[in-house]
């Protein structure tokens, strides 16, 4: 098994479409066709490129915390720098 035992993943016919963290449930990964994940990114600033996830297949959706007062977004995974 390639996660360890606080990670969610949901697969059907051994093929993984979606994981997250049960723990911190800071983002969720969702397999996504290659052409649409680099679509959603664009559209939706709380979308970044799959989070330790082969980046062309994989989008992290950043989840949002609601209280009485505010709206926030949980804080952004650190990413590794682009390199040129």
């Amino acid at each position: 098994m390639p996660f360890d035992n606080k990670t969610l993943v949901f697969s059907v016919k051994g093929k993984m479409f979606c994981a997250t963290d049960v723990e911190a449930y800071e983002l969720i990964n969702i397999k996504c066709n290659p052409d649409e994940a680099i679509l959603i990114r664009e559209r939706h600033e709380d979308v970044i490129p799959g989070y330790h996830m082969n980046k062309k297949h994989w989008n992290s959706f950043i989840f949002l915390v609601i209280t009485m007062n505010s709206v926030r977004t949980i804080k952004r995974p650190i990413l590794p720098s682009k390199r040129a």
